[in-house]
């Protein structure tokens, strides 16, 4: 028996571990947004690899291995008397862990893992906005086309509409930056290790 799996069964002999009931199968995942499959079967494998112990649970082990490497460790705030969070709030070290930045966005029940209820949640927005970045790209393209082959006096009125356009793109090109970078991260990883 491995050690994950030693350490899941709470120290149950490899006799009694086989008799033990198996997991519960996964929750239903929510649908997929339209146009958003191909990213969602990306995050749901995603969290079938982090998801090592099989829980349905992404644990704090689990998620430094996935974004730092296999040997990272969890992030351990400094004792500083303060509630754990307050810690992590105030502790310049804790930037340098982007699984407990994501650990602490993620986990709505504070019960330090993210389920996969959690998770699916997140990856629903997720998918959702980048679809919606990528619909904006695609329409600035098309306006940035035809103002180029539109007449003087087209090319005004779609001018105006481009600008709207590519503030709107701007934005979502923003809210979605802070939220890839660390996942993006760990997708390459993830990525590199599967090859």
């Amino acid at each position: 028996m491995n050690s994950r799996l030693w350490s899941v069964c709470g120290g149950l002999t490899p006799a009694t571990a086989a008799a033990a009931d198996p997991p519960p199968p996964p929750p239903a995942d929510p649908p997929d947004p339209p146009g958003t499959t191909q990213t969602m079967d990306e995050f749901r494998a995603m969290f079938a690899a982090w998801d090592l112990n099989g829980d349905n649970y992404l644990d704090k082990a689990e998620l430094a291995k996935a974004f730092r490497g296999e040997d990272a460790k969890p992030y351990v705030p400094k004792p500083t008397g303060k509630p754990a969070d307050a810690n992590a709030a105030k502790d310049p070290d804790a930037s340098d862990y982007p699984d407990n930045d994501f650990l602490a966005r993620l986990d709505q029940d504070g019960d330090g893992r993210i389920s996969r209820a959690e998770y699916m949640a997140w990856a629903v927005d997720c998918a959702t906005q980048l679809k919606q970045q990528a619909d904006q790209e695609a329409k600035v393209a098309l306006l940035e086309g035809q103002v180029a082959a539109a007449t003087a006096k087209e090319a005004k009125a779609l001018e105006r509409e481009l600008k709207k356009e590519q503030a709107a793109a701007k934005k979502l090109n923003a809210q979605m930056t802070k939220e890839m970078k660390a996942f993006e991260k760990a997708m390459h990883q993830h990525r590199t290790k599967h090859k």
